[in-house]
């Protein structure tokens, strides 16, 4: 599946469906314990070691979000 996602005012176009390398920047879906919505943190491979991640999206491409 391809969607974009937004943080810090920049789209990301991520894709759930391509092979992950080391080089790859990543968009994690942090699972909230409290809450229902998830929290999207961009990162490398293994900057979120042990944390509860729900999902990891490979960044396709970024642009700035127009508001």
């Amino acid at each position: 599946m391809t969607q974009t996602i937004t943080v810090k005012d920049m789209d990301y176009l991520v894709t759930d469906e391509e092979t992950i390398t080391k080089e790859d920047e990543m968009i994690f879906e942090v699972r909230n314990r409290r809450e229902t919505d998830s929290t999207y943190v961009i990162g490398m491979w293994d900057d979120l070691l042990g944390s509860p991640i729900k999902k990891i999206w490979k960044i396709v491409s970024k642009t700035k979000h127009r508001k």
